[in-house]
């Protein structure tokens, strides 16, 4: 029995929290762009098969529940922030259908006011940074230990890995009858 988080995006993870507590942290898979007059691609894209291929193996582990954070137009984001975002959640849906693994959506501020990690502050970027700040702190006093950098090399925590953990622990959480 597992529960799973996912917190799309290129940047976003998949989190799963095994019965018995074990984590696991995956990437949201993706290749880089072909190389254009000798320069290497700035540009990152969703890897279809490597998505799909990373939900077949959590199915196999048999999960309980998989949550979602639902991705919706931001009042401030660039038109092609927006496409990309929303491109990269339909993508993960229809993983999840093709797949034939049952998920629930929720809205990121339903989730965040119920763990307590809401943004404060006067402007969207600040409530946007708070928010990201007190998940970190969240998923770090819920798993003590975890950890939330993206890689080796990073030295900064990712609020991404840490949402998507938090997720995971909605699910859990959802299942239990908790919220």
């Amino acid at each position: 029995m597992i529960f799973v988080g996912i917190d799309p995006g290129k940047s976003g993870f998949v989190a799963a929290i095994a019965e018995k507590g074990e984590l696991a942290f995956h990437e949201t898979p993706t290749v880089d762009g072909a190389p254009r007059k000798g320069k290497k691609s700035k540009r990152t894209f969703y890897s279809e098969q490597e998505m799909f291929t990373l939900l077949m193996e959590l199915k196999a582990r048999d999960i309980s529940l998989l949550v979602i954070e639902k991705q919706q137009p931001m009042p401030n984001n660039r038109p092609t922030a927006a496409f990309g975002t929303g491109y990269g959640y339909g993508l993960w849906k229809m993983a999840l259908v093709a797949a034939g693994i049952p998920f629930e959506e929720v809205v990121s501020a339903s989730w965040k006011a119920k763990l307590g990690v809401r943004g404060q502050g006067d402007t969207t970027e600040t409530r946007r940074k708070d928010s990201k700040r007190k998940s970190i702190e969240k998923a770090r006093a819920l798993f003590p230990g975890v950890d939330l950098l993206r890689n080796s090399r990073c030295r900064v925590p990712s609020d991404d890995k840490a949402e998507a953990l938090l997720l995971a622990e909605v699910a859990r959480r959802r299942y239990a009858g908790a919220m």
